[in-house]
């Protein structure tokens, strides 16, 4: 799914195999650029408060995007194992 089909085609980055962490992501701009990031071939981990939204997100983006609906905390610990 292209996450913006009204925009003209432009540049496209490769982020195969990086890892992306996105707070806010199950709606708007945040899920605009979780899509984006996936199609880029990033595996996106995904942070929101909403599920609904997350389970959309996930089947919109396959296996690329992993839902998470636990607070972001500051620890680094906890954004490596969320970045897998």
């Amino acid at each position: 799914m292209d996450p913006a089909p009204h925009l003209p085609a432009g540049p496209r980055l490769d982020f195969t195999g990086r890892r992306v962490l996105i707070a806010g992501g199950s709606k708007g701009i945040g899920r605009a650029m979780a899509l984006a990031f996936a199609s880029a071939g990033a595996f996106v981990s995904v942070c929101a408060r909403g599920e609904a939204g997350l389970a959309a997100l996930r089947a919109d983006a396959g296996r690329s995007a992993w839902p998470c609906t636990r607070p972001v905390p500051t620890s680094p610990s906890w954004t490596t194992s969320a970045a897998g």
